[in-house]
Parts: structure tokens; sequence; C-alpha cells
């Protein structure tokens, strides 16, 4: 199951947008705090809500970031509303969670894709270990 949310924020003071008064492009640059989230070692037994875990994603750049994200594991998603946006010089929290379905090691990969022109795509990598009850 692939889930996906598009991150987008509009936002420029010039007449064109995507540019300032100088004509000078704006620049998105995206920046995940971390490369890898680890959930930990949840024990199944008991279990009833996913384990949550956060991310970080700043714009350091002067322009806008629209962002489309995705999971490619089942048991990790994103807890998000559909309408983000990341402006320049902000950031956003990024809810995630990991929902085991069996005990052993889970492992998936949080996609970002982006308009930043230096890094279009890039991925953070997820990790969980669930006990089975004994």
């Amino acid at each position: 199951m692939l889930l996906t949310l598009l991150l987008g924020c509009a936002g420029s003071s010039a007449d064109v947008p995507g540019t300032v008064d100088s004509g000078t492009a704006l620049a998105c640059v995206l920046e995940p705090a971390r490369s890898e989230v680890d959930f930990g070692t949840p024990t199944l037994e008991g279990l009833t809500e996913p384990v949550e875990r956060s991310l970080t994603l700043r714009n350091r750049g002067s322009g806008a970031c629209e962002v489309q994200a995705s999971v490619d594991q089942g048991v990790f998603s994103f807890a998000a509303a559909s309408d983000w946006g990341i402006a320049a010089g902000a950031e956003m929290v990024l809810p995630l969670r990991y929902a085991p379905r069996a005990g052993g090691v889970d492992q998936g990969t949080l996609g970002l894709r982006s308009n930043d022109l230096d890094a279009p795509s890039q991925s953070v990598m997820l990790t969980g270990t669930a006990l089975a009850p004994v």
C-alpha cells in the first residue's frame, strides 16, 4: 500500500509567483532533520495503538517548498492533514506511525519529492523491531 500526501505552500510577495522583485527565482531547499527514524522495539502483546514518532522537515531556501511524501511499507504511515505547506525559512513536523503486524524487523522508506532543484528526491529510512508475545 502506497500512501501519498501532497505538501504545498504558495507564496511570493512579487507580482509573478516564484520570483522576487529583482527577477531572481525563489528556491526551495528541503532538509529532513534526520536520515533515519527508529521506532524502537515495541511488544506486540497489548499494543493497541501505533507507535508514533515525528520528523521535522525544514525549508532552508528563499522560496516555498512543494513536497510529496510517500511510504513504501504498509506497517509505516504518516498522520497529517492533506494540506500542508513549508514556507521559506519555515519547518513542519510530519507525524509518523508504526503499526507492526507480526514479530520481527520492519524496514521501509519515507520518500520525499519536492521542487528542491539540488535534491528533488530524498529518502528517510524507517525501522522498527516488533517483539512477539512469549
